[in-house]
């Protein structure tokens, strides 16, 4: 009959071990041997030697398993890496026994209280014992990889950002002070929570600084974590569930560098319990994936974008019997603000350091917009494109979502009809937008001339 296993990967040392999958006698059986072999120890030894014994016994081959990376790696690495080896089994064997761990077992044998007892404190102080270890190794292998070195490089950002996200001045300015703080050292990580109606550029602020802050972007659709226990998405399976030795997605992200942009786009949507999970990142800019193992994100910026509140108060004129009213962003602040203290839980908030609220997007900021949108076609930027774009493609509502889906879809195709009926090969030529009837068409230049992406107003 064959024995049911457990199966051990480890990618950096090359090997699959067989762990056995004991019931609760075969437990009791190997948890006397383990006793009687220290119990009966006549003098001092190793920590080493006992890890030895314990896999040699636990792991389906052990004896040649561990002979075999004694061969293996003294030939071409250090101790130190062979007693690594060694540690990667002894930390997989203990995510399924922690009671085999020596220190359970020293303090069974050296105490008088039960085993119980014993079982439960030392189970307990042998997970921080093995996460503190972890800790240190960690953080000497983790990059900083922050481009923002001095002030110089924080006004080039500034002028960048204002740049690129229209009509978001006082956000910029909040993202701005807080990197300040950050690049003087006077703290770590950092965390903003974004507020806004849809299309007013909370996405594309956190993408701009990822840009100039590190380059390392990773962003979180929230809605995806809507159970209970989907943010084991980001730090891996728990132990006895499919996918439990594959490195987890956040892991991914800690061994490259612990300088990150994360976004948490529309956090509103996410589990409570996912919210649990970020405290940490929160407190310490730091978690700990499934395998015990923390990872630091201490040089990071977390970013929470939310439209929480604003669904309740649809945005833009309301007819209210022969008088009408326009609902905006503005003035629903306060009410959105309750709701939002009523969603989240105040462990939650008190954690973040900056609350931003954004601006709307108003028809003169729309304008500029589509000006950028346009700025890589081969088209002049007429006062009268601008306002075709703004009129068929901007409401209050949406402030500026649609504008670039609109150019994709009704501008660029009118264009490419121009442009491929030109038969002229040169095509570094700026198209002229025209209207007949209120419809948008393009026509060559009178003269030739280089493509301009400057604006033409």
């Amino acid at each position: 009959m064959t024995k049911k296993t457990f199966k051990l990967f480890s990618k950096e040392f090359n090997f699959v071990a067989l762990m056995l999958d004991l019931n609760e006698e075969q437990e009791g059986v190997i948890y006397g041997k383990l006793k009687d072999k220290i119990e009966s120890a006549e003098k001092s030894f190793l920590v080493r030697d006992y890890v030895e014994y314990l896999l040699s016994i636990i792991l389906v081959d052990g004896d040649n398993l561990i002979l075999s990376l004694k061969d293996s790696l003294k030939e071409s690495e250090s101790r130190e890496s062979y007693d690594d080896a060694l540690r990667v089994l002894y930390d997989h064997v203990l995510d399924c026994y922690p009671h085999f761990c020596l220190e359970v077992l020293c303090g069974d044998l050296n105490s008088t209280i039960t085993g119980e007892e014993v079982r439960f404190i030392m189970e307990e102080l042998a997970k921080e014992f093995r996460k503190e270890e972890v800790k240190s190794r960690a953080k000497t292998k983790v990059r900083t990889n922050c481009r923002i070195k001095n002030l110089s490089d924080i006004k080039r950002v500034e002028k960048y950002l204002k740049k690129n996200i229209i009509g978001q001045d006082i956000a910029i300015k909040t993202v701005i002070d807080a990197l300040k703080v950050e690049v003087a050292g006077l703290t770590s990580f950092t965390s903003f929570f974004f507020i806004g109606p849809t299309g007013v550029g909370k996405t594309k602020l956190a993408k701009e600084v990822a840009k100039k802050y590190s380059a390392n972007f990773f962003k979180i659709n929230c809605a995806e974590y809507a159970g209970k226990h989907e943010y084991s998405k980001l730090i891996g399976a728990p132990p006895g569930y499919i996918g439990h030795s594959d490195q987890s997605l956040l892991a991914e992200k800690a061994e490259k560098s612990n300088c990150w942009v994360f976004l948490f786009d529309e956090i509103e949507k996410a589990d409570p319990k996912f919210y649990d999970f970020l405290l940490s990142l929160l407190d310490e800019g730091t978690c700990t994936d499934n395998m015990g193992k923390v990872l630091d994100f201490s040089k990071s910026l977390f970013v929470f974008t939310s439209n929480q509140g604003l669904h309740d108060h649809r945005l833009g004129e309301r007819r209210l019997g022969f008088d009408s009213e326009v609902i905006t962003y503005g003035n629903t602040k306060d009410n959105i603000l309750s709701s939002i203290k009523k969603e989240f839980k105040p462990e939650f908030l008190n954690r973040i350091d900056y609350t931003v609220f954004f601006n709307e997007i108003d028809k003169n900021s729309a304008k500029k917009i589509a000006s950028l949108e346009l700025k890589n076609l081969p088209v002049k930027r007429t006062a009268s494109l601008l306002n075709y774009i703004v009129k068929e493609a901007y409401s209050l509502e949406y402030g500026a979502r649609n504008i670039g889906k609109f150019i994709k879809s009704d501008v660029c195709l009118r264009l490419a009809d121009t442009i491929l009926s030109d038969s002229n090969e040169n095509k570094k030529i700026s198209f002229v937008p025209t209207f007949e009837k209120g419809e948008l068409s393009f026509t060559k230049p009178k003269e030739k001339q280089k493509w301009d992406t400057s604006s033409q107003d």
